[in-house]
């Protein structure tokens, strides 16, 4: 096997590298789509690793798709997606739309960071905080129902077996490996944080620690988590987890979402750091899978539903609105 290439690339500069590539055999490059601080992480890491061909590694959550169609051509069943961004409902959304066919479809692997991370410039960060990275395999974002080992992987997936690891035995990764429903529990965890802090950061237009310090505001996070936490207790996948009614209840919930805007008090959240860039936000990633998986399951989640419309629609508002764009009252139930 030859040695692997890291090709370190934003979504544009992806199309343009490989405009010319037509379909020729792939050598064995990992393709890092997303030139953020977690793909540069994952580049350094992983440069001098000998992988399978047709690697392919996402740091974005915010238009991928597109960004994987661009070398659709180079991959099929002997090939795996990683995929480390925020958010959920991608997976879905890439199986739906360029691998409807399962018997060629790639092997999806999911990988939550929590290394600190600072950017310098384009192409060079900081590894500021020695975190970790966990890992499982994923289905189309299901649990895989694996008859092998109890490793969560199917037999044909070699390939996701070797890249797992190889991250597991790169020590600045600190990897570890987790089961398939571990993983998509640690999701939704991380999730639900994410969609109480980072919207609410774009409304109201304040750094993570500006938030709740007002009560109204603290209500409104009450509010929106009371929704949310409905939406993992009622997940099918989720249903033989013993502990979901007490992981996913909304006390315990809003403990660890007040401890992270704690700890990230001086942050302005990436959405609002896109928000004023220009960018698009992961919004329908965040709060609209909340409100999209909550139809699914009967669940509606109408006030997280109008807080991604307020964010899409770059609208700020203060203390005293809330009632107007959250009226009480109207609820999941």
């Amino acid at each position: 096997m030859a040695r692997v290439q890291v090709s370190l690339k934003s979504e544009q500069g992806l199309r343009a590298d490989l405009s010319h590539a037509n379909s020729q055999v792939d050598d064995g490059r990992v393709y890092i789509l997303g030139i953020g601080n977690i793909g540069k992480l994952f580049a350094h890491s992983l440069a001098k690793k000998r992988l399978p061909p047709s690697m392919t590694l996402l740091t974005k959550a915010t238009h991928t798709t597109a960004a994987i169609s661009t070398i659709k051509h180079r991959l099929n069943e002997q090939s795996t997606i990683l995929f480390t961004q925020n958010g959920m409902g991608l997976l879905q959304e890439v199986s739906e739309q360029l691998f409807p066919d399962t018997k060629s479809r790639p092997s999806y692997v999911a990988s939550l960071v929590s290394h600190g991370l600072s950017s310098v410039s384009a192409f060079s960060s900081v590894h500021a905080g020695i975190g970790a990275a966990i890992i499982g395999f994923l289905s189309c974002g299901e649990p895989h129902d694996a008859k092998t080992d109890g490793s969560g992987l199917p037999p044909s997936s070699e390939p996701s077996r070797y890249l797992i690891q190889q991250i597991l035995d790169t020590p600045s990764l600190a990897g570890k490996e987790v089961s398939s429903d571990e993983i998509i529990k640690a999701q939704m965890e991380k999730l639900i944080m994410n969609a109480m802090i980072n919207p609410l950061t774009v409304i109201f237009d304040r750094r993570n620690g500006e938030l709740f310090g007002h009560s109204k505001i603290q209500s409104l996070m009450q509010l929106l988590l009371g929704e949310a936490s409905l939406v993992p207790r009622a997940l099918p996948e989720l249903q033989d987890y013993a502990g979901l009614a007490s992981r996913f209840s909304p006390d315990r919930l809003e403990r660890v979402v007040m401890n992270i805007a704690e700890i990230n008090a001086n942050n302005r959240s990436s959405m609002l750091q896109d928000v004023q860039a220009g960018k698009q936000t992961e919004i329908d990633y965040i709060n609209g899978y909340i409100v999209k998986r909550g139809e699914q399951l009967g669940i509606g989640c109408v006030h997280n539903r109008t807080l991604v419309n307020m964010v899409i629609e770059n609208r700020v508002i203060n203390e005293s609105q809330i009632e107007e764009f959250f009226p009480p009252g109207h609820g999941s139930h």
